[in-house]
């Protein structure tokens, strides 16, 4: 049953007005943040489908409830009026963030052509390099959760199709642990630039 504030009903908080499911909701108690997931799952379907289809919109539908239920901070910056309006433009934000990410990614599968030609070979002290850096995330940044994704997509070069199917998982879980991958790859990579 929905909250009537959960609602189009617009609500203003005030901080000299409580609002009880509005101090629930920023304290993230769990039966408002269900009662909000139930009741505005297909708001975020829309305002994210308007932007991406398939395992992109379940992947970003999903982050932005995960982000809800896990982030505070996320949660304050709700000030009241029509809550199914507010998480429609965070979905759409989202959507839109993760479509620019997506443009910017050249395939794995360019990538892999573009090191088969004469142009991209390697030295071998190269090659040492890139086998050391590669032991040094997998040793002090990448979980083990990850690891599995990780040598299918990033080591043996697999699209996502075939590494979901090889290690037995659906195609949006791959996709979300690859995005996790991507960041913590990049603030290793960015953290490390001057490491020898």
């Amino acid at each position: 049953m929905m909250h009537p504030a959960l609602g189009s009903l617009e609500i203003v908080a005030s901080p000299n007005k409580e609002v009880p499911w509005l101090e629930a909701f920023y304290r993230g108690e769990k039966q408002v943040l269900h009662e909000c997931y139930v009741d505005h799952f297909d708001a975020a379907e829309q305002a994210i489908g308007s932007i991406l289809d398939g395992a992109d919109k379940e992947t970003v539908i999903h982050e932005l409830f995960c982000r809800l239920i896990s982030d505070a901070d996320m949660r304050a910056k709700f000030h009241g009026g029509s809550m199914r309006a507010w998480i429609g433009v965070l979905a759409r934000n989202l959507a839109i963030d993760f479509a620019r990410h997506r443009r910017r990614e050249q395939p794995l599968e360019q990538v892999s052509d573009a090191m088969r030609t004469p142009h991209a070979q390697t030295t071998v002290e190269a090659s040492i390099e890139a086998r050391q850096v590669v032991a040094r995330f997998r040793q002090t940044d990448l979980p083990a959760k990850y690891q599995r994704v990780f040598d299918a997509r990033f080591i043996e070069l697999l699209d996502q199709s075939a590494a979901a199917r090889a290690l037995g998982m659906h195609r949006t879980t791959l996709l979300y642990q690859e995005r996790r991958i991507r960041k913590l790859l990049k603030s290793f990579l960015l953290r490390n630039a001057e490491l020898p």
